[in-house]
């Protein structure tokens, strides 16, 4: 066979044409071929073969492993041209082998719809029993005219899902939608044209524009996007939205009212003619139409337009794209029922993968688009979790919860790698106010205790599709990755933290791109996450990156809320490995070191370190204290709070009624006197020995009398009341409230009045709402609400449809979800918890005049003295800092009096401040060792 140049050429297999590892492959020609402009190809044995006329755009080679080979040759660039009209120039033949009887694919030059196409290749193919190295083949031979293009933008090696990929980014739904969104806009109709006509025509390009609509109804369109141009023979319809469905309805019902002339019989011949596309082709001014009828008409026409419509932005996208500096980013609908949609956008990296020379140090701006290595971006699937160890996210949240989280679809824990920087977004459907400059974005950051965690367990399509706000979720590093410390500016610590800086960074950069609004951020975290929105309140890293901050379950004023670095224990730990490591080149060994041998460090340093340092082996270390550069912690943040070195915003922060408790031993809790002392005692002397530890250091001519602090927590929390030996659940009840008020109700309280204190706008809570549906709470009556189960009523739980097997949720379980997420959305959007119509309750502002918390519990209702143990939050505050620091001040004190001679004064010391209600307890800082005897000789 000959082209139309009258040549012919016959090309002999050759070796290259197919990959080492035998995958089919898709090259573009890198030189000019060694043919004429317009060869054609002819088959093994000479015979011609069936032509078919194609467009081309630029050079093109498709390697197929077999004998037979496709060229076409041309050194023209690429060019985007109408499909219908290639330019004749560029126009070639080429052969198509048909061994047997294969069927072969149509060309496809762009102008068909690509769904449709995509899925009678697939038939194809299966039905040829094509592979992946038959199928690139023939789908690159397919291309034609301006589809030819897509090829320009790959990589020289293609295999077939990224050529199928490329296909769907150029002509799939999101790119058709938009091509005919805008032919939409500018289509009018012509003086010739009728309106039946010209409704057929825009009902065509509305079936392009949505090809998933039934029926050829456009699913919906607002005006900006679909005006009505009518032309001056024909009324104009001044509604604003139209859906052409309800048009053909009214508009027949406008034709069956014009006098005698419309019979029954003739209304449903019109019927018919309208069903079959046709209409009634008569111009309808050229009708005469009783003006009051046309104007009822007119009138229902409207009603049923406004009832009918829904908004375009709600439209069914099935890949809904963002383009991102030349970078088309594919996301996923995810919805909680039919008609409540949002957009997911998962897995897109913030910085660079911190691996080699970049670990262990601050995170590196990703660069879009050169750091990403290709023009689409499948944004459809979470990517890793950070390194970490597994089962302490099962121990910080339960099993039973952990179970629930984990069956998700598409959720994998156990999927880690140290290329872990990404986020998820989350985008609600619609588009926001006009004047609102976009949705308010919340940024979310995982519990954990900045040992374990991800962002992928807790999903917030609920609250987002509910409250209409942007939810981003990112990974940080933890563990031994995100807060290995050695004391110096090469490996200072806290690159987790600087890591949630890095994702605050990259939304201020890109958020607008999702719809979002750069000036309405709010950070919220929980456990661990909490206390890293409280870091960043005071960390110069974060300044101005956000609006308004939410610390649930978490803070600074928690013990243990930072860490102090210990960096001869770990250096010494990695010299006695076998790994080859110097005390001079520590920092580029541990960066050179195999990520298993890490995790092995991360898991058996803690024995190594033992009471040396205490439970608490990797967090946030003060890195100001040796680093001079921009830190990211300057000094302690306690004292930072308290001297108002804070960045000032709006505040929300509380704590559940069980926090602190392990709910895997319930059966050993206190229940007589005896126990409850035991209990306490011992939870309290390996507490105060650590903490003498931190005060005496290596001090071994003091020790610290903890007989005196532990008699004065029993003193406090034993019960006292007469029903103490008849109702045993008092010792355990009150066990319950010493474990949470320790940490957390004294912490929230304290930040509070901190923030408080700088006129910000503070609000704290306790969450005391036991989940009534079955499975969802502990159980045992007895037991509140134990640490992370308030995020299932915070996330909207009883509405996800990701759990499996499903949960029959209690309806009050979801109204109380509604009112929490009522509140919680409307501090992101207002910086206030304004109440909502289901709670009647006002949430009031946290001052030190007014110090009240909400209580969310059935009902809603702000503390006082009997709901809020306000004495147990001073004892926790004021009272016992005030004996931890005297004996830091007596640490250099000779005790003359012995242990038997103390003890009176000890607890004569303790009733005395304890009857003076803790408010003259401030003078104890002033008594000498002689006095208490805090401290004895060993």
């Amino acid at each position: 066979m000959t082209t139309r140049s009258g040549r012919a050429f016959r090309r002999p297999p050759t070796p290259e044409a197919t990959s080492g590892d035998g995958e089919q492959e898709f090259l573009l020609a890198q030189e000019e071929p060694e043919v004429g402009e317009g060869a054609a190809v002819v088959g093994p044995e000479g015979q011609n073969e069936q032509a078919v006329e194609v467009g081309v755009g630029g050079q093109l080679v498709a390697r197929r492993n077999e004998s037979m080979r496709i060229m076409q040759v041309s050194p023209q660039t690429p060019q985007i041209f109408p499909s219908t009209n290639p330019p004749p120039a560029t126009t070639v033949s080429y052969a198509l082998s048909q061994p047997g009887k294969e069927t072969k694919p149509r060309p496809f030059d762009g102008s068909v719809d690509w769904e449709s196409y995509y899925r009678q290749f697939e038939m194809i193919a299966r039905k040829n029993r094509w592979d992946d190295e038959t199928k690139v083949t023939e789908l690159g031979a397919a291309l034609c005219g301006p589809a030819v293009t897509v090829l320009s933008g790959l990589p020289r090696l293609v295999l077939y899902p990224a050529l199928v990929e490329a296909l769907e980014a150029r002509y799939g739904v999101r790119n058709q939608t938009q091509l005919y969104l805008a032919l939409l806009q500018s289509r009018v109709q012509q003086p010739e044209e009728g309106i039946v006509e010209y409704h057929r025509e825009m009902r065509e390009i509305g079936r392009k524009a949505w090809p998933d609509s039934h029926d050829g109804s456009l699913e919906g369109r607002a005006e900006s996007q679909f005006p009505v141009n009518l032309g001056r023979d024909n009324p104009s319809w001044g509604v604003p939205i139209l859906n052409f469905k309800c048009l053909r309805r009214s508009s027949s019902g406008i034709w069956a009212n014009q006098g005698d002339a419309a019979s029954r019989a003739t209304e449903r011949r019109r019927r018919k003619l309208w069903r079959r596309g046709g209409g009634l082709r008569r111009p309808m001014m050229s009708l005469v139409l009783h003006r009051r009828l046309v104007v009822i008409h007119l009138r229902l026409l409207l009603v049923i337009l406004l009832v009918d419509v829904r908004v375009v932005d709600g439209a069914r996208i099935k890949n809904p794209q963002v383009l991102i500096k030349g970078v088309t980013v594919i996301g996923k609908e995810i919805s909680i029922s039919r008609t409540q949609r949002a957009t997911a956008f998962l897995g897109i990296p913030y910085a660079s993968p911190p691996v080699g020379d970049l670990r262990f140090s601050p995170p590196e701006k990703i660069s879009w688009p050169s750091d990403v290595d290709r023009p689409l971006f499948n944004a459809t699937t979470f990517r890793p979790s950070c390194h970490q160890v597994t089962q302490n996210i099962e121990k910080a949240m339960g099993r039973y919860l952990f179970n629930l989280l984990v069956k998700q679809p598409g959720v994998n824990v156990s999927h880690q790698k140290e290329d872990c920087l990404y986020l998820n977004i989350y985008v609600p459907e619609g588009r926001p106010p006009m004047d609102s400059g976009g949705w308010p974005v919340v940024i979310w950051f995982h519990p954990g205790d900045f040992s374990s965690g991800t962002p992928i367990l807790w999903d917030p399509t609920a609250f987002v599709i509910k409250q209409k706000v942007i939810v981003v979720s990112p990974s940080y590093r933890l563990d031994i990755f995100g807060f290995m410390s050695l004391e110096n500016d090469d490996i200072p610590g806290n690159f987790g933290l600087m890591d949630q800086v890095a994702a605050m960074d990259w939304v201020h950069d890109h958020i607008g791109l999702f719809n979002g609004s750069r000036n309405d951020v709010m950070i919220w975290g929980h456990s661990a996450g909490g206390t890293s929105v409280t870091l960043h309140l005071v960390s110069e890293q974060s300044a101005k990156k956000f609006h308004k901050a939410v610390a649930m379950s978490g803070n600074v004023f928690l013990p243990d809320s930072i860490v102090q670095p210990r960096r001869n224990t770990i250096v010494n730990y990695f010299l006695k490995q076998e790994y080859g490591c110097t005390r001079e080149k520590i920092e580029d060994c541990l960066r050179n070191l195999d990520v298993t041998a890490l995790k092995k460090a991360s898991e058996e340093l803690p024995e190594e370190l033992g009471e040396e340092y205490g439970p608490w082996i990797w967090g946030p270390v003060i890195d100001g204290y040796f680093v001079e550069d921009n830190p990211f912690l300057r000094d302690d943040p306690k004292e930072m709070f308290k001297t108002k070195r804070i960045h000032k915003v709006p505040l929300m922060a509380g704590f559940t009624d069980m926090e602190d408790i392990d709910t895997s031993d319930l059966d050993n809790f206190p229940v007589n006197k005896k126990t409850f002392t035991d209990s306490v005692s011992k939870v309290f002397y390996d507490e105060l020995h650590l903490e003498a530890l931190k005060i005496l250091g290596n001090d071994s001519g003091c020790a610290l009398n903890e007989d005196f602090i532990v008699n004065s927590i029993l003193f406090h929390y034993t019960p006292s009341s007469p029903e103490m030996n008849e109702d045993q659940s008092l010792f355990r009840k009150r066990y319950i409230e010493l474990a949470t008020d320790r940490k957390f109700g004294a912490g929230t309280y304290a930040l509070g009045e901190a923030m408080s204190s700088t006129d910000s706008f503070t609000y704290l809570y306790r969450f005391d709402y036991k989940m009534k549906s079955t499975g969802m709470s502990v159980n045992r009556e007895w037991v509140g609400v134990p640490h992370q189960y308030d995020l299932p009523i915070f996330w909207g739980m009883p509405y996800w449809t990701t759990i499996n097997p499903p949960i029959i949720w209690n309806n009050i379980d979801k109204k109380t979800s509604d009112v929490v997420m009522g509140l919680l959305g409307n501090f992101t959007r207002y910086s206030i918890p304004i109440q909502n119509k289901k709670t009647t309750t006002t949430w009031e502002r946290f001052t030190s005049i007014n110090p009240r918390l909400l209580i969310m519990d059935k009902t809603f209702n702000m503390s006082d003295s009997s709901s809020f143990d306000y004495k147990s939050v001073l004892f926790w505050n004021e009272y016992y800092p005030l004996i931890i620091e005297s004996v830091s001040n007596c640490c250099n004190s000779t005790a003359t009096l012995g242990v038997s001679e103390v003890q009176p004064l000890l607890i004569t010391s303790i009733l005395f401040y304890y009857s003076l209600s803790l408010f003259t307890a401030v003078t104890i800082s002033h008594r000498t060792c002689s006095d208490l005897n805090i401290f004895t000789d060993r």
